[in-house]
């Protein structure tokens, strides 16, 4: 079935507020980040049906 919502920006609100709450409640945590940025660029989305728990680690180990 077609998604509902649209992936991509899903991810983009998920990353902007979540760094924005992190950045709120340990503000030196901005000091330690390349950049200042909490996210790099990018995302990976797959269905879970397709893909095995185990390549999704090695995507994630990978980046």
């Amino acid at each position: 079935a077609k998604p509902k919502v649209c992936i991509l920006e899903m991810v983009r609100v998920f990353k902007c507020n979540s760094a924005r709450v992190l950045f709120e409640e340990f503000s030196t945590i901005k000091l330690g980040l390349w950049g200042g940025h909490l996210w790099s660029d990018g995302y990976a989305v797959r269905t879970a049906g397709v893909v095995t728990s185990e390549k999704i680690e090695q995507y994630i180990n990978r980046v």
